[in-house]
């Protein structure tokens, strides 16, 4: 379900005890007489409680989400590359690509690690932390792409010009080495280079990419 957390103790009069009242949420132990194992078993809430020698208690709530983890589009988030051999054409290439622009600045991607792979797009941190999202679908890693965004009957894919980032995307939402920090920038980009190269053939299309620059964030970072 998840990696085990431990909490320090950091008062108290030793000789603890810790308790669940729904382990099949959360189980609680003790290590050492200094800090609470949390082993989360299913999705959730439950309450812990813990004791020390002196009967002393304190209790506690404890949530168990689905992790995920976050893209961020920034204001400058979207450039065209474009090159080609007739620079006459370059404006009237440009104004089509922008066409295809499909991820809009100032957004943000959740990726939640569910069985339906979740894709959720909020415009804020705001609408993100009240859940008012602006369009839910799914994502998945396609082999020799990179990330597939689906949102309805409408799909698209995007490369990743860095492979480690998709690595680490994919083993964090598979609940592995979630310690890991994600890369600090990514590019995804779609190539409509050999789709413009047919359109305009006396332009001499060298280049004709959409990149989406991506500010990878933890979920943590959130809360």
């Amino acid at each position: 379900m998840g990696e085990t957390r431990s909490i320090p103790i950091n008062t108290g009069n030793g000789g603890y005890s810790v308790s669940s009242d729904d382990e099949s949420i959360i189980s609680a132990s003790i290590a050492n007489d200094e800090s609470i194992m949390l082993n989360p078993n299913s999705l959730g809430s439950a309450t812990v409680r813990l004791k020390d020698k002196l009967d002393k208690e304190i209790e506690f709530m404890v949530v168990v989400e689905e992790p995920y983890c976050i893209l961020e589009f920034p204001d400058n988030a979207i450039s065209l590359d474009v090159a080609v051999n007739n620079h006459e054409l370059i404006p009237d290439i440009t104004d089509d690509l922008s066409k295809y622009m499909t991820i809009a600045p100032n957004t943000i991607y959740v990726f939640s690690a569910d069985e339906k792979n979740t894709l959720t797009v909020y415009t804020s941190k705001e609408t993100l932390k009240v859940g008012m999202p602006v369009k839910t679908g799914v994502y998945s890693f396609e082999e020799g792409v990179g990330l597939k965004f689906t949102f309805g009957e409408e799909s698209n894919c995007y490369t990743a010009n860095n492979t480690s980032f998709l690595s680490f995307l994919y083993t964090y939402l598979d609940g592995i080495g979630r310690k890991s920090s994600p890369v600090t920038q990514l590019i995804l980009c779609n190539d409509y280079t050999e789709k413009y190269d047919a359109k305009y053939p006396h332009a001499g299309v060298k280049k004709a990419i959409i990149n989406y620059v991506v500010v990878p964030k933890q979920y943590k970072e959130y809360n």
